[in-house]
């Protein structure tokens, strides 16, 4: 599974769920004689929005003959420059980071399988998992601890296609995500609000001052 494919995976999963995304890009190539032109490996892969707040995903996926994802490996695994963005961000922000992870190599859902995991979540666990000996994670199968099991109140359904999306993995009832979802909804009732009761006012000072008018 090409690593172009999980990022799709992840924008449809984003469109079916109301979200807007945006790719951060890792590189810039001048389109005339294709040398680079700058290169960043600093940022996550995206920032999301929802309700016009946001916060950042890292997608990852597993590869080689049962999609595990070789977290503990340092090209593969999440590099310490996007862990300090993440954290940043955090801490920053205040709102919480993710990490969208798909494993397995047979056809969903029973042969694979996506989770959206809190970023700080997935820290907890992953340090217990190195602690342990284990730096790698598969579906299911094979191993001590498995994502099916381990990671399973992050896991996301698959969805079959229909006349409005393509098929792909939805948000269950119940997902920590919808906490997000909440938030950003309630903030951004909360903003539309003020930016009304800011235009009330404007008009009502605007007619208090016609009719004072000389």
């Amino acid at each position: 599974m090409k690593r172009k494919k999980s990022e799709v995976e992840f924008k449809n999963f984003c469109k079916r769920q109301g979200l807007y995304w945006h790719k951060f890009a890792d590189i810039l190539i001048c389109p005339v004689c294709r040398n680079t032109i700058w290169q960043s490996n600093k940022m996550p892969d995206f920032e999301v929005t929802y309700c016009g707040t946001k916060t950042l995903v890292e997608v990852k996926q597993g590869t080689g003959k049962y999609g595990a994802w070789n977290f503990g490996n340092e090209e593969s695994g999440i590099r310490p420059i996007q862990r300090d963005a993440l954290f940043e961000w955090k801490a920053t922000q205040n709102t919480m980071p993710w990490l969208f992870l798909v494993l397995g190599t047979g056809r969903a859902p029973k042969g694979r399988g996506a989770f959206l995991i809190p970023w700080t979540h997935w820290v907890a666990e992953e340090k217990k998992l190195l602690n342990e000996g284990q730096k790698s994670i598969r579906f299911t199968g094979g191993q001590k601890r498995n994502a099916d099991v381990l990671l399973a109140e992050y896991r996301l359904d698959w969805i079959k296609a229909d006349d409005d999306f393509v098929g792909g993995w939805s948000l269950p009832w119940g997902h920590i995500f919808y906490t997000f979802l909440n938030v950003a909804e309630t903030t951004g009732l909360l903003r539309s609000v003020a930016d009304f009761d800011i235009r009330l006012v404007n008009d009502i000072m605007e007619n208090i001052n016609d009719r004072f008018k000389p």
